[in-house]
């Protein structure tokens, strides 16, 4: 807990573009507060965080996004409500146009007062800090040039009080921006990701030593996205769908509440 004085903040989802050159192992970042679901595969049972409240959360789209930008959010908020109405029958999301809620830039790792809104409204923000730079927002909330975003959670307790998205305009290639925005939602819905980056615990498998094909790997969630090597060694990875992994732990959460 943040000093037991207030809500607690969580980083989520600092999802890492990597070359194809490297080995999956070699890098890693810190993420906290997982939940157990008694569901599904029973290595996966670690990897959930607190789901959304009931009903429809209530999205702001940053209007500093560009309109290609914005109607790909839109695109992956209709992928989670077709994923919502299928399996828990409702959406997850209902977007608008930014203007209900403010804009939100946390500057810290222990910075809640700087998220705004609730549990039932939250919003996608643009970011453009500078990894580079010391004492930059990105710098600050614990991230580097290898997380093109980022979802921020704040909790009391086990509770969802509040979260924001941030996506950072330098770190995201534009074939790789509906994967990105669709990964960190999955964060906002109450996934974390599909394994954890090392070895792993024994009921959240590590991601070390996964093959290619394992279904944690193709998942949308998996903690990794390959951005090619700009040598023809690699292709930019895409991820647009959501995968039989994902649907399943989407089911675990909202049937196991």
């Amino acid at each position: 807990m943040w000093g037991g004085r207030g809500p607690e903040l969580r980083r989520r989802g600092a999802l890492l573009l990597i070359s194809s050159a490297l080995v999956l192992g070699a890098l890693g970042v810190a993420c906290g507060r997982a939940e157990s679901v008694d569901c599904g595969p029973e290595d996966q049972r670690g990897s959930f965080l607190p789901s959304l409240p009931a009903g429809t959360a209530r999205l702001a789209i940053d209007p500093a996004f560009d309109p290609i930008s914005r109607e790909s959010i839109l695109q992956v908020v209709e992928t989670w409500n077709q994923l919502g109405s299928t399996i828990v029958g409702r959406s997850f999301f209902a977007a608008q146009a930014s203007g209900g809620i403010p804009r939100s830039m946390p500057v810290g790792p222990q910075d809640c007062d700087g998220v705004a809104g609730s549990s039932e409204q939250f919003s996608v923000q643009l970011d453009s800090s500078d990894a580079s730079q010391p004492g930059s927002r990105w710098v600050s909330l614990g991230l580097n040039s290898s997380n093109p975003a980022v979802t921020i959670r704040c909790y009391e307790g086990s509770n969802l009080q509040k979260q924001v998205v941030l996506i950072n305009a330098r770190y995201v290639l534009p074939a790789q921006f509906r994967s990105v925005v669709l990964h960190e939602l999955g964060h906002a819905v109450g996934l974390d990701h599909s394994c954890q980056m090392g070895e792993g615990s024994g009921d959240w498998v590590g991601c070390q030593g996964l093959g290619n094909e394992h279904p944690y790997v193709s998942a949308v969630m998996f903690p990794y996205l390959r951005m090619g090597n700009g040598s023809g060694l690699g292709a930019v990875e895409i991820k647009e769908n959501l995968q039989f992994n994902d649907q399943i732990r989407v089911g675990c959460r909202y049937q196991n509440r």
